[in-house]
């Protein structure tokens, strides 16, 4: 029989930090001769140097020369104060070349979830993913349930690239190498949906997208919907003659009209500035609101609606929308290895093998605890995890399994 750990879930109080411990002082050096390029760190088996891809990263960070690629992979270790940093400093620079600024108040949106029942009817809906901030994978997260609950069946993300891959890795696709969008293909299928790939990566990547799909919503049953996360831009399906996206195809040529909400402008400083939302007092609560303002000062509104972020704290220096909307809760986990440069949470039962840790995406990892050495993930409730301590060679100093 196994010997499992019982830690018991507690939440430490901002107030009562007096100082966090930052796990990347264990780094005994910081030299550029120590690594080459981020590709350097996943081999041909998909497995990972965790450690040294990290400090790679926070090398680069510490250094400004991040690409956009590793702003991307700063979110696979949880530094998402960094990438806000990075975004802010994109949004300071950019948001006076905006076409258009809305103002907005907390009145002005309509609740999400009563906005989500009203379009239940809906055939196909598409959402949108930030590569670089996860605040948008929190978002779907957290929806995947109520628009389970109501109807939908499917879902389509253009991040697959291999759906027969039964845990989330790289082999799933790259953005699942992040540990909140590997979340939503657990979820999803512990909910029943089933999956649907149509990336492409050809010379007519859009039009091939917008076909994969469509052949394969033409094979569903009437009664059938479809939930979608695209990436990025790639939702638009109101924007001007002569532009071509995945979504401006599906509904003006391959006659499938999607509803389609836009994640990625209503976030804390965007990294889209083409137009901005500029917020005033308090949004204690995300919501909804029309592109018909955006349409009527552009002349197109570029997707149907916008979801608009609502303000957020900090809780042991970690966001606290990790919480996913109560989809996941805290927990406090005593790091006691003092070389530990990163602490990982993974599914037990994801595991086969120890080399499974190598490539198997975990639930979350940490770098930073509180003055008591209390590390704050945020898990699903109801699972047995393994708790993974590495110290800066990638070896795994401490393992132990945990029920919560």
């Amino acid at each position: 029989m196994k010997n499992f750990l019982f830690i018991l879930c507690l939440v430490v109080p901002v107030s009562s930090i007096c100082q966090s411990i930052d796990l990347r002082k264990n780094f005994t050096s910081l030299d550029s001769t120590d690594f080459n390029t981020s590709f350097q760190f996943l081999d041909t088996l998909g497995n990972r140097n965790h450690s040294l891809h990290f400090k790679y990263l926070y090398f680069k960070y510490l250094q400004g020369t991040l690409d956009g690629k590793e702003i991307q992979d700063l979110s696979q270790y949880g530094m998402f104060q960094e990438v806000e940093e990075q975004s802010k400093a994109y949004f300071d620079k950019n948001k006076k070349h905006a076409f258009l600024t809305i103002q907005l108040q907390q009145d002005d949106l309509k609740d999400i979830d009563e906005f989500i029942k009203e379009n239940a009817h809906q055939k196909v809906v598409i959402y949108n993913d930030s590569h670089e901030r996860m605040e948008t994978r929190a978002f779907f997260l957290s929806k995947l349930k109520l628009h389970r609950e109501l109807g939908y069946t499917h879902l389509a993300m253009e991040a697959f690239n291999d759906i027969t891959e039964p845990v989330p890795s790289i082999f799933l696709g790259y953005y699942f190498q992040e540990p909140l969008m590997a979340e939503i293909f657990r979820d999803a299928k512990r909910l029943g949906f089933k999956i649907l790939q149509y990336e492409c990566f050809e010379e007519n990547r859009m039009e091939d997208q917008a076909l994969n799909l469509v052949n394969q919503i033409k094979n569903l049953n009437n009664e059938d919907k479809v939930l979608v996360f695209a990436g990025q831009s790639n939702l638009l399906d109101d924007v001007p003659e002569g532009s071509r996206f995945f979504g401006s195809i599906l509904k003006n040529e391959l006659q499938i009209d999607p509803l389609t909400i836009d994640l990625t402008r209503g976030l804390k400083w965007p990294t889209s500035t083409d137009f901005i939302f500029e917020k005033h007092g308090e949004f204690s609560k995300g919501g909804i609101i029309s592109s018909k303002r955006v349409k009527d000062k552009m002349g197109f509104g570029m997707v149907d609606y916008f979801y608009i972020h609502p303000d957020y704290s900090l809780e042991n220096e970690r966001p606290d929308w990790l919480k996913v909307d109560g989809v996941r809760k805290p927990y406090s986990y005593c790091n006691k290895e003092k070389s530990a440069v990163l602490v990982q949470a993974f599914y037990t039962n994801e595991l086969k093998d120890d080399s499974s840790l190598n490539y198997v995406t975990p639930a979350d990892v940490i770098y930073k605890t509180d003055s008591n050495s209390n590390a704050l993930f945020y898990l699903t409730p109801g699972f047995s995890y393994t708790i993974v301590s590495r110290d800066e060679n990638d070896k795994v100093i401490k393992k132990e399994e945990i029920l919560f």
